[in-house]
């Protein structure tokens, strides 16, 4: 009976109260709501009312008498999170139904995947849906989960997040396991430490370097691999991002970088690139494709699922 009569309060909801809770916190008073939305003060107080009503929980501390401002309470701010994504989806509503026969799909990757996985997938997911309109978009692994926890890409196929983001993220996401991505030290087949692979870390260490930048999940286990052996790490004497980058300057002869396997495998021939083997234990980087649980039956997320899974 309870969710009977919070559902009856929510089908007395418009839309244009999904955004109260948004401006109350840009704006941090219920004055600068009204304001933004064109209603009196009272009208706004009214609203927040009926919307916590709905929701059965106070969304906004208002503060003591003589004091200004208000602020969500936690409620109010896991509301939000959710509340935006409402709208947004909203938003995608009325876009799907002023183009109904175009379908489209947003898609967040890291640079890794889109050497061979999301290609391949791709492929498979235009011979079930040869209409359909896909974006790609290449970010960070943080940026990605991001977006996809705000509506802003339908799905990613990413590098789980770090811990002080994920326990944000997984009441909003679903994921399939669907990769492994191994790391390897690449060279010119014709450079030294290629030509010589006994040679270890600390004469690796004598070569030039490009590198990622620091921070970066590639670096870091890079930097692991050599303190693990209680070595200093290389300093780079280049520093990018682009492991695509970083293996043209691989290739040139002078030197050493660090890749995924997947790139290295798709350049061996054309840069004349080869491994170098050394020991090195976990470094693997697991690869998912995640989506928001609203969207799990969406039948475009759902036929995605499959074609990436199949050529996992």
């Amino acid at each position: 009976m309870q969710d009977d009569a919070i559902q009856s309060k929510v089908d007395f909801l418009r839309l244009r109260d999904l955004h109260l809770l948004d401006l109350i916190a840009q704006a941090g008073s219920l004055s600068g709501a009204s304001e933004r939305l064109h209603l009196t003060q009272p009208g706004v107080t009214h609203a927040l009312q009926a919307l916590e009503a709905a929701f059965g929980v106070k969304l906004v501390d208002r503060g003591r008498r003589g004091q200004r401002g208000v602020a969500l309470t936690a409620a109010g701010r896991a509301a939000l999170v959710r509340l935006r994504l409402a709208r947004r989806e909203v938003w995608a509503a009325i876009q799907a139904s002023r183009a109904p026969e175009i379908a489209s799909l947003r898609i967040g990757t890291l640079a890794t995947s889109q050497v061979d996985l999301v290609p391949r997938a791709l492929g498979r997911l235009h011979e079930a849906f040869p209409a359909l309109e896909v974006v790609l978009f290449e970010s960070t692994v943080p940026d990605l989960w991001k977006r996809l926890s705000t509506g802003d890409v339908d799905v990613i196929v990413c590098r789980l997040p770090e811990v002080d983001q994920w326990s944000a993220l997984l009441p909003l996401i679903m994921y399939d396991r669907v990769h492994e991505e191994r790391l390897v030290l690449v060279g010119a087949v014709n450079h030294p430490a290629v030509r010589r692979p006994a040679r270890g870390l600390p004469q690796l260490r004598q070569h030039p370097w490009a590198l990622p930048p620091s921070g970066s999940f590639t670096r870091a286990a890079f930097e692991q691999l050599y303190l693990r052996a209680n070595l200093e790490p290389p300093r780079p004497a280049v520093t990018c991002l682009s492991f695509h980058a970083n293996l043209q300057l691989a290739s040139r002869g002078r030197f050493l970088t660090v890749a995924p396997m997947s790139a290295v495998e798709a350049y061996r021939r054309t840069l004349r690139l080869k491994v170098i083997d050394v020991p090195w234990g976990d470094h693997h980087a697991e690869i998912v494709i995640a989506f928001r649980r609203v969207a799990a039956g969406h039948p475009l997320i759902t036929e995605f699922r499959r074609c990436i899974t199949a050529g996992a």
